[in-house]
């Protein structure tokens, strides 16, 4: 049986906080008094979650079992649902900077917007977002060459730069549509950029630069978008692309040639 515990924010913050013991991996099992005492990090200072929410409900034995909901988050609430791997967060609100990150399953449902690095290095999971979504959206931390290796992200609104950045697909991880990320809007610069077998959907508008040093993977843009010169044009058109059901007629571009990248662009 599922059963749900509610985190409200008290008060506005003044400085941002950590909060990845938001997750049903970390509360799964224990009371409602033990997770109250679990950490939140205010800078280097370590105070409990119940510093800063009143907390109430009750907590299922397994992640599978737990739902979170989290009422009048904003942006300085950090790393919700970092390493989730199942279960369900819901969060009113908008979700700070890596909400998401590294979850190998379960779902994230934000009601706003989300930050930087959301769903960075994730494997599994579906996270939405009813709002916008910042840069490096299930992308890479910096220095590492792993990004997103599974699972879905949905932006209802727009997205910023560098989304995708470093997705890594695989046979099997494609055959089921992952990993993907679906952006209902507008996105910045450079979607896709050293996209390694991921799937990236655009509807609206890009910037430019979509699939910038790609060297296998899908991008797909609906709207408007400039074309790399190292990208050429075949002569193959798509009335859809495979495996996610995105609808076309698309015109399908091939590189990115600068790097050897045999990746497709889909464009209207």
């Amino acid at each position: 049986m599922v059963e749900t515990i509610e985190f409200e924010l008290k008060q506005s913050l003044d400085f941002p906080i950590e909060v990845d013991a938001i997750c049903p991996d970390v509360i799964a099992g224990k009371s409602i008094d033990e997770v109250k005492g679990l950490p939140a990090y205010e800078g280097k200072v370590v105070r409990k979650l119940a510093d800063f929410f009143n907390i109430s409900g009750s907590v299922g034995k397994e992640p599978s079992n737990v739902r979170i909901i989290v009422k009048n988050s904003n942006m300085k609430v950090k790393r919700i649902g970092e390493r989730m791997s199942d279960g369900e967060i819901v969060i009113h609100g908008d979700a700070g900077m890596h909400v998401g990150d590294m979850m190998t399953g379960g779902k994230i449902t934000i009601n706003g917007d989300a930050d930087h690095y959301a769903g960075v290095n994730m494997k599994g999971g579906i996270l939405s977002v009813s709002g916008n979504a910042g840069n490096y959206l299930g992308g890479a931390y910096r220095g590492d060459w792993r990004g997103m290796s599974g699972g879905k992200i949905i932006v209802e609104g727009n997205a910023g730069f560098e989304i995708g950045a470093w997705m890594r697909g695989t046979k099997k991880t494609r055959e089921n549509g992952e990993p993907l990320i679906h952006v209902k809007g507008n996105c910045g610069l450079h979607p896709g950029h050293h996209n390694h077998g991921g799937f990236i959907v655009i509807e609206g508008d890009c910037k430019g630069k979509a699939g910038s040093e790609m060297g296998r993977g899908d991008v797909a843009v609906l709207g408007k978008t400039e074309i790399l010169a190292s990208f050429v044009k075949t002569d193959e058109t798509a009335s859809e692309i495979p495996a996610i059901n995105i609808k076309g007629p698309f015109t399908i571009y091939k590189g990115d040639t600068g790097v050897g990248g045999k990746g497709k662009l889909y464009v209207k």
